[in-house]
């Protein structure tokens, strides 16, 4: 199974993992082997929070348009603001996107979450930062989760 298939994109913003009930069915499923996982789903998503954090900060060259206090305008000090490139991750202004980029879980699913009402608009308008952050980040987080259950079998 292609590691990128346990991710799906939900509303919201939402990454989910998925796909280690079929893994646990093959192994003596104890309460120390179900926390180790659920931690390694934790770090998995704070990967994927940080790949996408990174992937913002990084600045690309796109249309030059002005910003006039934080959105309001004001005809003293403007700001120039450069758009990212089409396709590539948003830049940052102010950095509210970025710093609102948040991990939640319970139990073998986590969620990194964008929760800037804008968020559905760059991610799905030209200028994605979670579902790449995901896709560069696939076999990091796979090999976390090879570790946790590696070290309960002691292997």
């Amino acid at each position: 199974m292609d590691f990128y298939e346990w991710w799906q994109i939900v509303s919201e913003l939402k990454v989910e993992f998925e796909g280690l009930d079929k893994v646990l069915e093959k192994l003596s499923y104890s309460q120390q082997l179900k926390k180790s996982l659920e931690g390694a789903v934790f770090q998995g998503a704070k990967i994927v929070q940080g790949q996408a954090r990174n992937l913002i900060k990084t600045r690309t060259v796109g249309r030059q348009y002005r910003v006039y206090n934080e959105g309001v305008r004001r005809l003293s000090n403007p700001i120039t603001q450069t758009a990212g490139a089409k396709g590539s991750a948003p830049n940052t202004l102010f950095g509210y996107l970025m710093k609102n980029i948040q991990v939640t879980s319970k139990g073998l699913t986590a969620y990194v979450v964008s929760r800037m009402n804008y968020s559905r608009r760059q991610e799905y308008g030209g200028h994605p930062f979670l579902r790449p952050a995901i896709k560069m980040q696939a076999k990091a987080i796979k090999t976390v989760i090879q570790i946790a259950i590696r070290t309960h079998l002691g292997r």
